[in-house]
């Protein structure tokens, strides 16, 4: 879930509280969501039957057709307090859910991962690596969300080398918006860089 905004300011609880929401998800739980899906496939099987439908006169073909259970009214009933029953667990599943607070170094994180998993992708493929966030955009078609961490700055793509071997680090500037502090956010992982590419057909 994206975040909404962020302050700086200290505030009182109830704001705290409201833009930490903003950052977390929720997990609804198994066994009342597998129960309730459950529940709420058998009665519809309850609910309906398979009927035949004679073709027209003169022709032996049938048809088979899924109808409800009109004409015996308590199986009709019992699939719908089935189906009530199921709805209402699944209803508990997200009531009884597990709340995951998603911290926004994470959530850049994960961003960056993404990015570098498509990089690795076209170094695979022998294809040229854009020379910044913006051409990557571009050339890629990829929502400007992707290439911007979660306080909506653009993020940077650079090359290190080390050891005579060339890398691709894509870096955040974190919180304060600046590149070269200590709140800047940087994945572990770099993708090595393939110094011959072949040139696209």
């Amino acid at each position: 879930m994206k975040i909404i905004s962020q302050s700086t300011v200290l505030q009182k609880a109830p704001y705290f509280h409201l833009a930490y929401l903003a950052a977390s998800s929720r997990t609804p739980a198994g066994g009342y969501l597998g129960g309730g899906l459950f529940i709420i496939f058998m009665g519809c099987i309850l609910s309906l039957k398979l009927a035949e439908r004679k073709g027209e006169k003169g022709k032996r073909s049938t048809k088979s057709v899924i109808v409800l259970r009109r004409d015996n009214p308590t199986w009709l009933m019992l699939g719908l307090l089935f189906v009530i029953a199921g709805i209402a667990l699944i209803s508990l599943s997200y009531k009884y859910s597990k709340r995951t607070y998603l911290h926004p170094e994470a959530m850049t994180q994960t961003r960056i991962y993404k990015l570098y998993m498509l990089i690795e992708m076209h170094l695979e493929l022998g294809e040229p690596i854009p020379e910044n966030m913006t051409s990557m955009s571009k050339q890629w078609q990829l929502p400007t969300s992707d290439v911007r961490d979660v306080w909506s700055n653009l993020m940077q793509l650079r090359t290190e080398t080390e050891n005579g071997t060339t890398q691709y680090i894509i870096t955040s500037a974190g919180k304060d918006s600046a590149f070269g502090t200590e709140d800047d956010v940087k994945s572990n992982r770099v993708c090595p860089r393939k110094e011959n590419f072949k040139q696209r057909s």
